[in-house]
């Protein structure tokens, strides 16, 4: 029988890549492996899938992060039709052809029909414990590492009493939380308790927090304190009760220009800032730009970010690793984390500013591979394409924000604020679409 890999989530969600029977399928971050991955914290070589008489077997090939199956670390292991198979933030679903010939239908046969996901790190939780736990929990489920150190929301850590959920993301969740001390709301970020066990992890978590401490600017989330209490590591900070770029994107788009001019150089502001610091974001994207209700952009989530003085040098980032979003990544980015630098923080922000503009990415292709390629070697269709009215002098700054070579590009953020503020006065005479 015949098996298959399923692309769970991501940009290429849905599609299939055949196991062949005869030989091995490699994955892993090189353009050499069956299956390529840019995602932080796959190895260049991970892990191969092959045939073991009549079953098929994963093995891991000492990887960095490891391999999992059904949420459980492996070095080598049987797969059985269901079983997710998972490197870093990438996950698959191993599917097995029936012994009539068919293979399970995507619409009726999920990998995780009638789980749900963990209220407090994401981790889907088997079906046969939802009910039981929901009636235990106040409707709500916990995976089992979460039973063990007990439900977060209601509970204190140091001087944070944690009030509700308000996200979550691969590396942990985000809290609404009271700081007694001084009587306020925060935004209280903890390190998934998963990976508070590897030690490259909660360096990375904690170098993110450290760059965010060295700035105070009104366009950047202020960082209030970093701390660990009972095994969890937390980073608390501004609450913004507001949406992030991302949310308005998803739920109406921006039709004012003037909008997107002001919040593109509101956060070429919070960049030059962290460029006068030898900061290098290294994720920005609309789901790290937060709107206060004012009016004000503030850009959050520091946690890849990187001291310049320390390209290359701390270790924690492999060498040729990606990290970040993809569509928002610059070519060079890509290529190799460790020696982004400001000009890639511009890139990102152009390809940000492309999304608001025209209402999508610069490169929308669902092939994970196609739109590498196309981020390293296509131009994007000018935002006039898509939306008539964008000035001309708008669709050349973007256009020279994304340039592929970070030379041709604005060297700083200062020169985007410098540009922007041009064009802004230039529509401030001229009727604008609303």
């Amino acid at each position: 029988m015949s098996a298959r890999l399923r692309y769970h989530d991501g940009p290429v969600q849905g599609e299939f890549k055949d196991v062949p029977s005869e030989r091995a399928l490699t994955i892993g971050r090189s353009y050499r492996n069956d299956i390529q991955i840019y995602g932080e914290g796959v190895s260049r070589v991970h892990c191969r899938i092959e045939r073991a008489g009549a079953d098929y077997q994963v093995l891991d090939l000492n990887s960095i992060n490891g391999t999992e199956v059904n949420g459980r670390p492996v070095v080598k292991q049987c797969l059985h039709h269901g079983d997710r198979l998972q490197l870093a933030d990438a996950v698959f679903v191993f599917e097995r052809q029936s012994p009539s010939g068919n293979w399970p239908s995507q619409e009726t046969k999920d990998l995780h029909e009638g789980q749900e996901a963990c209220f407090q790190c994401g981790e889907y939780v088997p079906a046969e414990e939802v009910a039981k736990l929901k009636k235990t929990y106040g409707d709500l489920v916990y995976c089992e590492i979460c039973l063990r150190t007990g439900p977060l929301v209601g509970r204190t850590l140091g001087h944070f009493t944690i009030l509700s959920k308000i996200s979550q993301g691969s590396m942990g969740a985000v809290y609404r939380a009271r700081q007694s001390i001084v009587d306020r709301i925060v935004a209280f970020k903890i390190l998934k308790k998963a990976l508070a066990e590897k030690d490259s992890m909660i360096k990375r978590f904690l170098r993110g927090a450290a760059a965010s401490a060295r700035m105070n600017h009104p366009n950047i989330i202020q960082l209030y304190d970093i701390g660990e209490e009972e095994g969890f590591y937390y980073i608390a900070m501004e609450y913004v009760d507001g949406p992030t770029v991302g949310d308005v994107l998803e739920l109406q788009g921006f039709q004012d220009l003037h909008k997107v001019i002001s919040i593109g150089a509101q956060t070429a502001k919070a960049l030059q800032h962290a460029f006068k610091n030898r900061i290098v974001h290294r994720d920005v994207k609309p789901s790290n730009i937060l709107l206060t209700r004012n009016g004000l952009a503030k850009l959050t989530d520091f946690g890849l970010a990187k001291p310049m003085d320390e390209a290359g040098m701390s270790g924690i980032t492999a060498a040729g690793a990606t990290m970040g979003s993809l569509n928002y990544m610059s070519p060079e980015h890509i290529h190799d984390a460790k020696w982004a630098d400001q000009r890639s923080d511009v890139y990102s922000l152009g390809a940000t500013m492309y999304h608001m503009l025209t209402g999508e990415a610069a490169f929308p292709g669902s092939d994970l591979v196609s739109k590498v390629t196309s981020i390293q070697n296509e131009e994007p269709p000018s935002p006039k394409e898509l939306r008539p009215e964008v000035p001309d002098a708008l669709c050349r700054l973007i256009q020279r924000m994304m340039a592929k070579k970070p030379d041709d590009r604005y060297q700083t953020p200062k020169e985007v604020v410098s540009d922007l503020r041009t064009i802004r006065n230039l529509l401030s005479r001229q009727p604008v679409s609303t």
